[in-house]
């Protein structure tokens, strides 16, 4: 081989090396996936962050995303930024939460935003909880509507609901209400849908929007 090609064949080693290193130092550079709270999402619960890490109010994942389902709630209906956003929500607490028996408060707020917003959770029985949201900025406040105190949720937070005729029960394989009668009667059937109807504030007739199962006697008619 000549001197020439030698040479030739140097200068072609030495290109396909830095073309390597290039590539590998990109790779190296380039950032891998992020758990960014921006990117949550949309119509997910909310993401919620405390000291650079993901914060749970509860330790119960049923209650927590209760919460977490509240907050996105509160932004996407209260929050200008988040009526029309095309990702989810993310809201970081501003200090420390604090509990006190039962409920656990803290403030925030959410995204980048400078609104100031105080949450507070109570937690009831049958993995429920009962949520208070407020954005202090703009004093609002829509806690009879979020989704975890619905009439159904606090319903749930009360069960089992035990009389002599027949018992209300919460049955968690499916978040349901699972309603078992004593004695063959229709009487009591309707004894038990009027009360069921009371606490969810509905017509008896309004029952079937619910996730409600009746067990019967044997050779019930």
């Amino acid at each position: 081989m000549s001197g020439k090609n030698k040479q030739l064949l140097v200068i072609a080693g030495l290109v396909i090396g830095v073309i390597i290193v290039t590539i590998i130092g990109a790779r190296i550079r380039r950032p891998g996936p992020t758990t960014a709270p921006e990117q949550v999402p949309l119509n997910a619960p909310a993401f919620l962050i405390h000291k650079d890490t993901t914060y749970n109010p509860t330790g119960n994942l049923t209650a927590d995303n209760l919460v977490r389902s509240d907050i996105a709630y509160f932004a996407h209906h209260k929050i200008a930024a988040y009526k029309s956003a095309s990702s989810g929500v993310s809201f970081t607490l501003s200090g420390d939460p604090v509990a006190n028996g039962f409920v656990v408060s803290f403030k925030g707020s959410f995204g980048a935003l400078k609104d100031k917003v105080e949450v507070s959770v109570t937690i009831l029985k049958n993995n429920r909880v009962k949520t208070s949201i407020t954005d202090k900025t703009s004093n609002t406040n829509i806690d009879n509507e979020l989704p975890s105190n619905s009439a159904f949720n606090q319903l749930i937070a009360q069960l089992p609901i035990t009389t002599a005729d027949y018992e209300i029960n919460y049955v968690p394989s499916d978040s349901s209400i699972a309603v078992t009668l004593y004695e063959q009667s229709p009487t009591i059937l309707d004894q038990a849908k009027k009360a069921l109807a009371g606490k969810l504030g509905v017509p008896v007739s309004g029952l079937t929007k619910f996730q409600i199962s009746y067990i019967f006697p044997r050779n019930f008619n």
